[in-house]
């Protein structure tokens, strides 16, 4: 069980820095991993990933 979620967060980990928005990201992962553990986790993870590089972005 632990290498699962260890493997589930490394691909979580590698899908994020592919994909371009949360929902494609949700997508990757939902589409390798079908409904495996909490889907609001999985959600606010990828929303959390992206606002902290929004984040991280010069103003204009």
């Amino acid at each position: 069980m632990i290498e699962g979620t260890r493997g589930y967060i490394a691909e979580f980990h590698q899908a994020a820095h592919e994909a371009t928005s949360a929902t494609e990201l949700i997508d990757v992962m939902l589409a390798q991993h079908g409904s495996r553990g909490n889907p609001w986790t999985l959600e606010s993870s990828a929303h959390a990933w992206f606002a902290r590089w929004e984040n991280q972005r010069p103003a204009p």
